[in-house]
């Protein structure tokens, strides 16, 4: 799960950059800077990005950035998670 998280905008690419907690590749809270975002999966509350190989779990957003994330979230092409196979790491 990504907590305190921010979408950037790098020449039209949106990644993501915050904490990274319950990974077992990474200690609690290290710093993690996303690759391209290539979709956005809601289910039951929850929020999912997936990139190239990684699917990550969107906690809560950055405060500075709270707004903005509500207006990437409303008008971002969400998929269905069912429709989504995914092989792990």
């Amino acid at each position: 799960m990504i907590e305190s998280w921010r979408c950037i905008d790098i020449r039209n690419q949106v990644i993501i950059r915050g904490r990274i907690f319950n990974h077992p590749k990474y200690p609690a809270g290290k710093s993690l800077k996303s690759s391209p975002i290539q979709g956005c999966l809601t289910k039951a509350g929850r929020v999912y990005v997936t990139t190239k190989n990684s699917m990550y779990e969107l906690g809560t957003p950055h405060s500075d950035c709270a707004n903005d994330v509500l207006d990437w979230l409303n008008y971002t092409d969400h998929q269905p998670i069912e429709k989504v196979t995914y092989w792990g790491e």
